[in-house]
C-alpha cells in the first residue's frame, strides 16, 4: 500500500535527519558516567542560550492566534530551563548575562517552524533517559536542575504523537522539502552552538 503524503514526510524527516541527530548526541554525550555538576550547569546554560531566542523567533512567526499558536505556546520550554538554572544557583543576573545564539536557523515560515519543532519535540523522548541518568550521576532529585529534560513527564509520548498529528495535518498544505530542510538546518545550527561553532568541547561562561 502506498504511503500517504504525511507518512512520507514523517519518514523523510526521520531518515534525512538521522545522521545529524547522531552527531548531536555524540557531541553532547549527555549520558557519560563522569558528568560533573559544573559540566551540567554549562550544558543547561548552553541549552538556554539556544532555546530562548529560538522560541522567541517561533512565537513571532506563528503570531498569537489560531491552533498552531496554541500548540506552540503549550510547548514552550524556556521556563523549565530558567527554573533549572535557578535551582543550579544561577541567579537572574547571571542568567541574563549568558550568551544567546545569534546564528539561529531560519524561522520565517510555518514550514521552518514545524521543521524546527520536529527536532526539539523529538528530543523530549530522549530526555526521559537523561533525567534518570543525572539523578543517578549527580544526585539531583525532584526535577530540580533538570526539569527541562523531564519535559512533559508521563505525557511525553502523548505530546509527541500529538505533534506528529499536527505536522501530518499541515503536510498537504505546505512544502515538504522546506520542512525537511528546516529540520536539518536546526540540527546543524544547534550542534554548532553547543560545540561553540568550531567542534571544540562545550564551553560557556
Amino acid at each position: 500500500m502506498a504511503k500517504s503524503l504525511p507518512q512520507m514526510l514523517l519518514q523523510r524527516l526521520k531518515t534525512e535527519t538521522a545522521e545529524r541527530h547522531d552527531r548531536v548526541e555524540r557531541a553532547l554525550d549527555l549520558m557519560r558516567p563522569d558528568m560533573t555538576r559544573a559540566d551540567w550547569v554549562r550544558l543547561v546554560a548552553r541549552f538556554y542560550g539556544f532555546y530562548e531566542p529560538w522560541e522567541a523567533a517561533v512565537a513571532r512567526t506563528v503570531g498569537g492566534d489560531g491552533d498552531l499558536a496554541v500548540m506552540v505556546a503549550d510547548r514552550r520550554k524556556v521556563g523549565w530551563l530558567e527554573r533549572d538554572l535557578a535551582d543550579l544557583d544561577l541567579g537572574e543576573a547571571s542568567r541574563a548575562a549568558l550568551p544567546r545564539c545569534d546564528h539561529l536557523p531560519a524561522l520565517g515560515t510555518i514550514e521552518q517552524v514545524l521543521g524546527g519543532m520536529y527536532v526539539f519535540e523529538g528530543a523530549t523522548l530522549g530526555g526521559q533517559f537523561i533525567s534518570r541518568h543525572v539523578e543517578a550521576t549527580l544526585g539531583l532529585t525532584g526535577g530540580r536542575g533538570y526539569s527541562f529534560f523531564c519535559s512533559y513527564g508521563v505525557a511525553t509520548g502523548r505530546m509527541w504523537q500529538a505533534f506528529r498529528a499536527t505536522l501530518s495535518a499541515y503536510a498537504p498544505r505546505l512544502d515538504a522539502d522546506s520542512i525537511v530542510a528546516s529540520a536539518c538546518e536546526t540540527f546543524d545550527r544547534f550542534h554548532n552552538w553547543m560545540v561553540d561553532g568550531r567542534g571544540d568541547p562545550l564551553t560557556c561562561p
